[in-house]
């Protein structure tokens, strides 16, 4: 199961590269003042065409990939539970027997949120000193803000995230063992309802442009704007807290529907397409990249399921490319510096390459996934290796 756990976790990585790649390769489409003229690009038919396909296979890209956030903390929620069970063990205690400071979990939580925090603000300090050497500066207020709300770099949303779930992991991962549907009612409920909040505020033109506005309902949409909040992804941790503790129930009950589960994948994925062509075009609102919205929260859930229900699928390729890297790959959100100074330099030597994306995403994605795994791998076998679990975790 840990095998099958680790190549989700993998091949959500990989994903999550892709989909910031895309990210970036709108950056020096459209925002680099050294790009060169598009107009005149997309005057000629040929080219006008190239460009409308890249445009759409980057939309695909950024939008199938949505699964992966879903699927870290679905794959956080099970170990959570495995490390919840060897806990109980290890003290001779029931999960659901616990005070708040001394209990196991309590103890496995604090591990966890310190493993995460102090990599966390090492990196956002490395991020603020490079856009320091780029001329960007923050008042100090704006930095510890950006470092509460995981910020520094818009990937990092993700540690204050995980770190709030790991808080409640003392009264979760009871509930998640003793009342698994009650467990997910609630943590689905709370999710659903802000989804409807910001269905909502879109209709009643709150939201104006893509982060959002700065009034009424949606000053809390855009405090939230960078997804740091845990209610919009609760139901995944706690989905993963039941599946680890349940494993076999729930496989075998997803097994029995693995060819409905691919097909909600794909019909879902497809409704996740329009919905965010409709919202830009009817609405100018910008959901292109953005999971939080209905139809991405059901389509990652359908990826998950569907992963899970055709275990019996192998690729020993695929795995020996993935697997290996454990627990490396769980790390490699630091190729969020790399986009950044990667775009930075690229768009100043070649700004060209901006315009053919057949050769900057192939670059981007390379340099994304190979500088970090040298880095760790450098690290270990370095004097300095004593460094890693607070550059790492």
């Amino acid at each position: 199961m840990n095998r099958r756990l680790f190549l989700l976790n993998g091949i959500a990585i990989v994903a999550v590269v892709c989909n910031h790649a895309t990210h970036v390769a709108y950056l020096a489409l459209f925002a680099n003042p050294n790009r060169p003229n598009l107009s005149e690009l997309s005057g000629d038919t040929l080219g006008h065409s190239l460009s409308m396909l890249a445009y759409y296979v980057l939309f695909f890209m950024e939008k199938l990939a949505v699964f992966s956030v879903p699927a870290f903390l679905f794959t956080a929620g099970c170990f959570a539970a495995y490390g919840a069970q060897s806990a109980a063990r290890k003290s001779a205690a029931q999960v659901g027997n616990y005070s708040l400071i001394n209990s196991p979990l309590a103890k496995l939580a604090r591990a966890r949120i310190v493993g995460l925090v102090v990599p966390h603000i090492i990196w956002s300090l490395v991020a603020f000193g490079t856009e320091a050497l780029r001329g960007q500066s923050y008042s100090a207020s704006q930095y510890a803000a950006r470092l509460l709300y995981g910020g520094a770099l818009s990937f990092y949303f993700y540690v204050p995230v995980l770190c709030q779930l790991y808080v409640l992991l003392p009264w979760l991962a009871p509930l998640a063992k003793q009342r698994p549907q009650l467990a997910l009612w609630l943590s689905g409920g709370a999710q659903a309802l802000l989804l409807a909040v910001y269905y909502w505020m879109a209709g009643a033109g709150e939201l104006s442009g893509p982060r959002g506005s700065s009034e009424g309902l949606s000053y809390w949409f855009q405090i939230n704007r960078h997804w740091s909040f845990a209610g919009v992804w609760g139901f995944f941790f706690v989905l993963g807290l039941v599946y680890g503790f349940h494993a076999i129930k729930f496989k075998t009950a997803l097994q029995k529907l693995r060819w409905v589960w691919l097909g909600a994948t794909i019909a879902l994925g497809a409704a996740m397409l329009a919905e965010a062509d409709v919202f830009l075009g009817v609405l100018g609102i910008n959901v292109r990249f953005s999971p939080v919205t209905l139809p991405a929260n059901l389509y990652a859930l359908a990826c998950i399921a569907c992963f899970l229900a055709f275990d019996q699928v192998q690729n020993p390729r695929l795995a020996r490319v993935l697997l290996p890297q454990q627990p490396h790959l769980r790390h490699l959100l630091t190729h969020g510096l790399v986009f950044e100074n990667t775009r930075f330099v690229l768009t100043r030597l070649t700004p060209w390459q901006a315009v053919d994306q057949l050769l900057y995403q192939p670059a981007l994605i390379a340099l994304a996934v190979v500088i970090p795994v040298l880095v760790m791998a450098g690290l270990v076998r370095s004097p300095a290796r004593r460094l890693y679990p607070f550059l790492f975790g």
